[in-house]
């Protein structure tokens, strides 16, 4: 890929990371620049007014190294800074009620893979009633008593294309999270998350890891949040 320049905030975190070691640390470099070329080029700042931490920039390259389109995040953070003029699918953007994440803010996005696209078929089926609901009312309406190529064809519909368009429509598309808090009126991006949960090797949850990290990152890149919410004080 050829040398390309970038600007702004997006330019100075490019600056700070290094790829690790690794058998082709000229592919590896390679790979940073095309996602960085990919933020510059969506006008990613533009949109974002630069408001968001490394940590958020961090998590959109893990996304990318897993194969995840990240064009689906930035037109979720459109719809964010501008919702009149951007629609979204997914579900609207709620807050964190809890501790330790309480007064944040986050918004589904779609990955756009297998797993992510499965859930939501499935949530919308158990919203009709579960699975074997769905299929018997579709045996029933048809008639048939036994398998056709039509009847697979209808099953296949309202089983898998169906359920998914009627989510996508009613803007109910859950998926993984952006993470951000509301500051004197502004956006500001702080995470990818996800909402799987468990818990790691100290016996932290999900959310509590989490938290420690948008904190630690937060301290440094935006002091002035502290106490605007408890997750920001010392």
């Amino acid at each position: 890929m050829a040398s390309f320049e970038i600007a702004g905030r997006l330019e100075k975190i490019k600056n700070n990371l290094k790829v690790s070691e690794s058998e082709d640390i000229l592919k590896a470099q390679e790979f940073l620049n095309t996602f960085f070329w990919q933020l510059s080029m969506s006008d990613f700042d533009v949109i974002t007014g630069e408001r968001y931490s490394c940590n958020f920039i961090v998590g959109l390259f893990n996304l990318y190294v897993q194969g995840i389109e990240i064009g689906h995040i930035v037109e979720e953070l459109k719809h964010l800074e501008d919702p009149k003029n951007n629609i979204s699918r997914t579900k609207p953007a709620t807050q964190f009620k809890k501790l330790p994440l309480k007064g944040l803010w986050h918004k589904h996005f779609l990955p756009g893979d297998i797993s992510s696209i499965s859930t939501n078929i499935l949530n919308a089926i158990n919203a009709k009633g579960g699975l074997k609901k769905v299929i018997n009312d579709v045996c029933l309406e048809s008639g048939k008593g036994v398998s056709t190529e039509e009847l697979v064809q209808t099953l296949v519909e309202e089983v898998v294309e169906i359920p998914f368009a009627e989510r996508s429509e009613q803007g109910l598309i859950t998926g993984e999270w952006i993470v951000y808090h509301q500051f004197d009126g502004k956006n500001y991006y702080l995470a990818i998350a996800t909402h799987k949960g468990g818990i790691d090797e100290n016996g932290n949850t999900g959310d509590e890891v989490l938290a420690k990290t948008i904190k630690s990152f937060s301290n440094v890149e935006f002091p002035k949040f502290k106490d605007s919410l408890e997750i920001f004080s010392e």
